[in-house]
This record gives structure tokens, sequence and C-alpha cells, in this order.
């Protein structure tokens, strides 16, 4: 339905007056609009009261948490994941995504207000018609013969149209495109977290496997003192074939494991390159010097399950996609109500006749308030809200699973650092029980009360310890940095979206 008013020259000024009445009145219904009510949003998982394995203790420093890597003051480690949260592609496609919800936002925003035309015309013709049958006929200031006629008409016009959001859904569209605004955001911390861990676990594991590597070496020059002593009592006849030969083959064995040392480092000096956004060549395992250090930073203790709900981007960003799905299905909702809609048209025009007629100067505006009622859609607009309710449903189901699957991994977290924290006590006094049977059998070796292959064997068991211990305390880091993402370290809430 619509109502039209043409407006020439000050014509008509009681229909005009009626009409404007009218407009009055629909605009007023118009901006007062209806609200349509917000879907329910509510998730299935309910928190449990606290993680089963943390330790006890004081909040943990969300500052330092959102720098996890700082905990270990260690420079050459910072200054690889400052470089690889700036350089790292990842991150940048990242940003290019966010910056792509920034337009779609400010598309959604223009679109609330609006819009404005200008065209215009201009042409002209020229005629000539042939009269055998009336000689010489004319019109009134035109005459039809032999000459042609030239016409020339110039239109400009203006056209200003507005659709009143009485149901909200450009309003709803709008708040959609700000969730997923903020989603982007969120997404993009996900990811500082994920390379800032990333390069992190590389790092200790390049350390561990150069530690274990420098262990290796000193096994090896170990059973080499072996197979000297081996070799000098079997030519003395007092050691058989068999002894030499199983002192060899463990060097090689040991050799074995060590030349795959090299292989690994550069392979986690590689992956670091590439989170950095540098080719891997150039960068090797050299380019990060140190062994593993042997103090591990102590546990943030605590965290509460529900401080994930703020600390995690990635369960932020679901929270903003559920919203987002509401808004659209507040958006599908709008489509069953009435639409309005003003619009106005000016327009001037010249004609111009190569003739006695005098050129023509015209102007006229047009009003129109337009009514559209969604009477029948054949399904279309119900159809339409079951989807975006489905998908809101299913955005749902999904935060309940995010949700639950960062209760395990913090749980799960907490529990490795506290089994490995026990491990390391015991095998740490293991290797102090062989450091001291090592000194035993010298002791007894200078009394001539044992051969020398039991100081060798002693050794290799202390080495057997400090390997372990190496194991255990590369878990020790690797289970920190895990922990430290599993509680969203590696952001700080708050920061550009």
């Amino acid at each position: 339905v619509s109502v039209r008013c043409c407006l020439n020259r000050g014509k008509q000024m009681s229909s005009e007056k009626h009409i404007w009445k009218t407009a009055a009145v629909l605009s007023a219904i118009m901006l007062t609009g209806c609200e349509i009510a917000a879907p329910a949003t509510d998730t299935e998982t309910v928190l449990p009261q606290a993680f089963e394995s943390a330790p006890a203790g004081t909040a943990a420093d969300r500052g330092q948490l959102a720098r996890f890597w700082t905990m270990w003051h260690d420079p050459l480690l910072s200054s690889l994941i400052e470089e690889s949260l700036r350089g790292n592609y990842s991150l940048k496609a990242a940003e290019e995504k966010l910056e792509k919800a920034r337009a779609q936002l400010g598309y959604r925003k223009s679109d609330q207000g609006a819009s404005a035309g200008v065209g215009g015309q201009l042409g002209g013709s020229y005629g000539k018609a042939e009269n055998s049958y009336i000689d010489n006929l004319r019109f009134p200031g035109v005459s039809i013969d032999d000459d042609g006629r030239a016409l020339g008409v110039a239109n400009v016009g203006v056209l200003v149209s507005w659709e009143a959001d009485i149901a909200g859904k450009k309003k709803s569209l709008t708040e959609a495109a700000e969730e997923s605004l903020k989603a982007a955001g969120y997404e993009k911390h996900a990811g500082e977290i994920l390379v800032a861990s990333s390069v992190a676990d590389n790092y200790f594991r390049l350390l561990g496997k150069r530690s274990e590597s420098k262990l290796i070496e000193k096994e090896i020059a170990n059973y080499g003192e072996l197979l000297r002593y081996t070799e000098g009592r079997f030519t003395a006849g007092q050691a058989s074939a068999y002894e030499v030969l199983e002192v060899k083959n463990k060097i090689k064995s040991l050799e074995a494991e060590l030349s795959t040392k090299k292989s690994d480092m550069l392979h986690h000096a590689r992956a670091i390159a590439v989170l950095m956004g540098r080719t891997p060549e150039g960068f090797t395992d050299e380019s990060i010097k140190g062994e593993l250090p042997g103090k591990v930073p102590a546990v943030p203790a605590g965290v509460m399950p529900s401080d994930l709900l703020t600390m995690r981007p990635d369960l932020l960003a679901r929270k903003s996609a559920i919203d987002a799905r509401a808004a659209m299905v507040k958006a599908a909702k709008a489509d069953l109500y009435p639409r309005f809609g003003i619009s106005f048209l000016g327009s001037l025009g010249h004609i111009e006749i190569d003739s006695d007629i005098d050129h023509v100067n015209g102007g006229a505006g047009l009003l129109s308030l337009d009514l559209y009622v969604p009477v029948f859609t054949n399904g279309r607009t119900e159809a339409n809200i079951k989807i975006k309710e489905a998908e809101l449903r299913t955005e749902l189901r999904d935060y309940d699973n995010t949700l639950i699957s960062a209760l395990y991994e913090v749980d799960d977290a907490y529990s490795q650092c506290s089994a490995l924290e026990r491990q390391g006590k015991k095998l740490k006094e293991g290797e102090r029980n062989s450091t001291e049977l090592t000194k035993s059998a010298e002791k007894l070796f200078g009394n001539d009360a044992v051969t020398f292959d039991r100081i060798i064997r002693a050794k290799d068991q202390t080495y057997s310890f400090r390997k372990a211990i190496i194991q255990n305390e590369l878990g020790r880091h690797l289970s920190l940095i895990y922990l430290a993402k599993s509680l969203g370290g590696g952001w700080k809430a708050g920061s550009g979206k």
C-alpha cells in the first residue's frame, strides 16, 4: 500500500495538508517501532567449584599470565615470542579477517540511515516528415515540411529514501556484526596464544635435545674408558672377546642415539623460524644457545573454573558467536512484521523545440509513504527462522563442548604438573644415591676390592638418572606451557578487538 503526493506550485493545498498530517502520524508509528524478544542463550554445562588437581594458593597474577613466557626470565625466549607475534603470517591473516569484520559492521551501521542519489538526462532529436497528402500541414507554432525540426530535453532529479526499522531487523543485523567483530578479535587472540605456546614448546624441546646430546657424549666417554679397560684385560687374558664386544655395542648404540639429536634440534629451530614468519634456511639450532634450565617456574595457583569464561579467548569468541546467532534469529523474525518506508523524488526539467513554441521549464516533487505487509510467503520466512534457530542451538552446543574441553585441559595440565614434580623429586633422590654408589665404587677400587668396571657401571647408572631427570624437567616445562595455554595465557583482556 502506498500513499503518494505530487506538489505542483502550491496547488491542491488542502490535499497536501491532509497528506502531510498522514505522513506525520505514520512517521510517529515508525519511530515508535516494536521490540522482538531475544531468544534463550543458556548453556547446559554446570561449572565445578574448583579444579581437582590445582594447587592451593593465592590467585595467579593475570598480568604475568598474559605474558606467561616471562615466568622463565629468559631474554632469548621472550625475543623469539615477541618477534613471532609480530611476524607470524597466520596472525596477519587473522588481522585481515578482523578488518573484514570491521568493514561489515560499518556497512550494517550505514544501512540504518537514509540513501540519496542524483540522476540526470540530456538528450536531443532531429526529425523530418514527407507530407504528400496535405500540402504544408501545420500545427500551431510547428510546421511539418521538408525542413527538419530539432528537439532538446534536459532533466535532473534527486531521490532520497529511508526505510523505518520498525521490527528492528537492521538493528539486529548490526548487533550480529558487532558480535562477529568481537569474535574475530578473540579468535586472533587465540591465535596469539597458539603461536606463543608453540614457540616456547619448540624452544624447550630444542634445549632438551641439546642437554641430552651433552649427556650422551659423557656416556660415550665413560664407556670409552670401560672399553680401554676391558681391552687391556682381554690382552692380559683376564676378559673374553664377548665382554669387549658388549662394550663396543653399547658405544655404537649411544652413537646412533646421538646421531639423531642434531636433526631433532634443527627440526625445532626451523619450526620456530616459520612461526616467526621467516624462511627456515639460515636459522639453525646454533641460533639458540644454552641447555635446558633445571629450574622450572612455579605453577599458577588460585584459578577457578569460572575464571576461564573471561580468560580464554576461544570461550569468549564462542560467546560472541552465540550472541551473533541470537541477533540473526531476531532479524529473521522481523520479516514477519510490516515494513514502512519514506521516499522523496524531486526533479527539474527543460524542453526546447526548434519552432515558434517557447521552451518549457518545469519542476515536480513526489513524496511516497510505503507500507509492505507480508501476507503470504509460502513458508519461506518461517523456514528461515527455523534455520537461524538451529544455527543458534548448534552454536550453544559448540560452546558447551569448548567449555568442558577447556575444563579438561586445565585439570589435565595441573595433574601433569603435579605428577611430574613428584617424579622429579624421586629421580633426584635416585641420582644422589647413584652418585654415592660411584664414590663407594671408587674407594673399593682403590682398595683393590672391586674391578674398574664397577666404577664405570655405577657412573652409567648416574647418567641414566640424569637422562630421566632431563626428560622430567622437559616434561615439566612443557606441561607448564600447556597449563598457561589452557588457562588462556598469552593475551591481555581488554586489548584491541
